[in-house]
């Protein structure tokens, strides 16, 4: 068995790639596969046969991809969404910006497949120092303390907003305790690898492909794939203000905070089509106040 499996190949289905001058069809292929039951009773004959009736021939059966290269034949490609992101830069940020740029070039040319869920968590894993992921400040418990991969909620954010302006279904994110500034407020998304995903479901007949870069300090993001709907955003205003508090710190893991004020927002994402609202996804983020840190150590 070992050696007739050499015979066999798995099917391939039809598939895309991110090339030079846009999106390639990846044509499919298809598979071959042995008949065991079939041949087992065709070798058991044979050990009691003489002459020629001990060899034994078989064929490999065709073993067909579930997407053909003729579905391939539907498919167009152009700008569904995009987002830009600016991180800060500067050598207190290399290792932040240095884990961004790895995220990165884990992201550009992802292929999500028509009705398949993309899972940021799993583009990303394993977030190791082998896969060149570095410390940097993380959010624990409304403070910022140094943990590996720290940066990669910024990355997360150019995703959720990517997704949000490409029209595809959102199905899991998790916004940061506190508010960012450089983020949209209500519409930013944090990861923890393992526990937080940010997770969207491509609920077209077409493959969406990932295109992302980074340009000094901001993240380039688009989604190529069929755009079914016009997205409009909805945002109302900040309510239930709460002021931060001043704290000094003199432990030497202290990481310093800028105070930003803690609100409720609401923001809407409603998709049309022809003119008219088909869908609607509403939130409600609640963020706390970021104390401001001063580290005295």
């Amino acid at each position: 068995r070992q050696d007739l499996g050499q015979l066999e190949r798995g099917p391939l289905d039809a598939t895309v790639r991110l090339g030079s001058d846009g999106v390639e069809v990846v044509p499919a292929r298809a598979g071959a596969a042995l008949d065991e039951d079939e041949l087992v009773s065709a070798v058991r004959e044979a050990l009691t046969a003489e002459g020629e009736d001990r060899a034994v021939t078989t064929e490999l059966a065709v073993v067909e991809p579930e997407i053909p290269t003729s579905v391939s034949e539907g498919w167009e490609f152009s700008r569904m969404g995009s987002f830009t992101s600016e991180f800060p830069g500067g050598p207190a940020n290399e290792d932040r910006s240095h884990n961004i740029r790895t995220a990165i070039r884990h992201l550009n040319g992802d292929v999500v497949m028509p009705g398949e869920q993309f899972s940021l968590a799993a583009a990303l894993s394993p977030v190791t120092p082998e896969e060149g992921y570095r410390e940097a400040p993380i959010i624990v418990d409304g403070r910022l303390v140094m943990g590996l991969g720290g940066g990669l909620s910024q990355v997360s954010t150019t995703v959720f907003n990517a997704a949000w302006f490409s029209g595809v279904q959102l199905d899991a994110h998790t916004p940061h305790s506190f508010y960012i500034p450089r983020y949209p407020a209500g519409r930013e998304a944090t990861i923890v690898i393992p526990g937080l995903d940010n997770q969207w479901t491509n609920d077209t007949d077409t493959p969406v492909v990932i295109r992302t870069w980074v340009s000094g300090q901001e993240i380039f993001m688009e989604f190529l794939g069929d755009r079914q709907y016009t997205v409009e955003t909805v945002e109302g205003p900040r309510q239930n203000i709460q002021e931060p508090e001043r704290i000094e710190d003199d432990s030497p893991e202290c990481v310093t905070q800028v105070a930003s004020p803690g609100f409720t927002i609401y923001v809407a994402r409603i998709l049309s089509r022809g003119g008219e609202a088909v869908h609607r996804d509403e939130y409600t983020t609640t963020y706390i106040p970021e104390d401001e840190v001063v580290c005295s150590h």
